[in-house]
């Protein structure tokens, strides 16, 4: 039985992933690069992978046991394992599915009613966002620095399509600016390069446009793309880890001055990796699936027990077995077991590290109660997991209603949104969150002050999900 494969999807900063067999589509060109479309759902090659008995597709996808009547699988969180505003497992609404509306045909093709094209990748940023619908990449929001990219720096409130330079395999939109990964491995980015943090060689500030990232790696191809606060990173093709932008707090080793091009980082202590996120601290998944961060650690970001600087990578303390997933947000950072479980430490004044206090900082990792995530993504001050099943659980700040719980009071406990269907994807940014629901269409909460939820005009915070219709071909 073949294994499900994976299909990018970036967020602040960070990966994560989409199981095949999770995505609608109507065609080809609605999944990516390489998947093909069968029976309305994309799955990598000419077709889907073999099935179990009940129909379910294996090591991933939503078979018919994922989520029952009361919305939640056997592991999720119930009604004690979250705060008195959190949703519990049968507080779904009427838009909420069954086992059997998760199947091949319930997407409708990957349409919605209102004819939303479908999106295939997602990332969320300090003040903007991308994604790719329709094969084309657009992004939205704050363009104080140019970040959207079109060469301008009025703020976009709806999506607004691009031409990166070819066929976009992975977004990674930052604080201020956004960087991609292209088909073939070639790295661009755009926006903030105060600090040299969009690669080029350059201090040239905003880049309201495209630019090639300095490829002072040589002929190797990017795997991986991360635009951070002002600094950035990259995951080359054999592991290794190369950054640029600002050097305060040991982000880039030892380094006192900025870099404006990247440099190759601890060869010695981190030959290879098999993913990083960079934001305030820059952690990877080393080699042998454990977390190990550097840089800022005023709130114990590092994880390691103290709130020291680091210009060399630590381990983080008090983890154990195989790790997938670490993000960092501005202060404070999470990480997914390859179980699925979810720790997280650094700032918590507001709950962040969702362990229903507000003890700060926590400069060791504290268990967050969900035990059976798929996909984590870390935000400013709030982080989201996606569960088995496709409910999105959210905790930490909540001014702004990034929580999507329909509240704006912070959650010390994850929490579920109110999303109408399974998400397949989700990604947290600055005081704003969207999420790739299963029919393929694009749902944003949060903050909208510079149309970061791209609904046509700003406003005032949207506590509760939006569907993203403004999508050009």
């Amino acid at each position: 039985m073949r294994a499900a494969a994976i299909a990018s999807v970036l967020l602040l900063g960070c990966t994560a992933t989409i199981p095949e067999g999770r995505l609608g589509c109507t065609t080809d060109s609605d999944c990516p690069p390489d998947w093909s479309c069968s029976a309305g759902r994309c799955y990598e090659g000419a077709g889907p992978p073999d099935t179990d008995a009940g129909g379910g597709v294996d090591a991933g996808a939503m078979d018919a046991g994922a989520m029952d009547a009361g919305g939640t699988d056997a592991g999720a969180m119930d009604a004690g394992d979250t705060d008195a505003g959190a949703m519990d497992a049968g507080d779904t609404d009427a838009g909420d599915t069954d086992a059997g509306d998760t199947d091949a045909g319930a997407a409708d093709g990957g349409v919605d009613g209102g004819g939303s094209i479908a999106v295939t990748m997602l990332s969320v940023g300090g003040f903007h966002a991308c994604a790719v619908a329709g094969g084309t990449l657009h992004c939205w929001g704050g363009n104080l620095v140019g970040q959207v990219g079109d060469g301008t720096t009025f703020d976009r409130f709806d999506p607004v399509p691009l031409d990166p330079g070819g066929g976009v395999s992975e977004i990674s939109a930052g604080f201020g600016g956004t960087c991609v990964e292209l088909v073939g491995g070639r790295a661009r980015c755009w926006g903030a390069n105060d600090d040299g943090q969009n690669s080029d060689g350059t201090m040239t500030h905003p880049q309201t446009r495209p630019v090639d990232v300095d490829t002072t790696w040589g002929s190797m191809g990017v795997r991986e793309v991360n635009h951070g606060w002002s600094h950035s990173c990259f995951v080359t093709d054999d592991g290794a880890v190369w950054c640029s932008g600002s050097a305060a707090f040991g982000a880039l080793g030892d380094r006192t001055e900025d870099v404006y091009s990247p440099i190759r980082l601890f060869a010695t202590e981190l030959p290879s990796v098999t993913t990083l996120d960079a934001y305030g601290p820059t952690c990877v998944i080393d080699a042998s699936d454990r977390v190990q961060c550097w840089g800022e650690n005023t709130n114990g970001e590092l994880g390691d027990g103290t709130t020291d600087a680091r210009t060399t990578p630590v381990l983080t303390t008090g983890l154990s077995g195989a790790f997938a997933e670490v993000h960092a947000g501005a202060f404070h950072v999470c990480a997914r077991s390859a179980t699925g479980a979810v720790f997280c430490w650094g700032h918590n004044p507001e709950g962040e590290t969702g362990d229903g206090t507000t003890d700060t900082p926590r400069t060791t990792p504290v268990a967050t109660g969900i035990t059976d995530a798929v996909q984590l993504t870390v935000g400013h001050q709030h982080s989201c997991a996606l569960r088995t099943g496709g409910a999105v659980f959210c905790w930490g700040r909540n001014d702004n209603g990034e929580i999507g719980d329909g509240s704006m009071m912070h959650r010390l406990s994850p929490t579920r949104a109110m999303l109408p269907r399974p998400a397949v994807a989700v990604s947290a940014g600055r005081f704003f969150t969207c999420a790739i629901l299963d029919d393929a269409t694009l749902w944003c909460w949060g903050i909208n002050s510079e149309g970061q939820l791209a609904q046509g005009a700003a406003s005032g915070p949207q506590p509760v999900p939006l569907q993203v219709t403004g999508w050009t071909p």
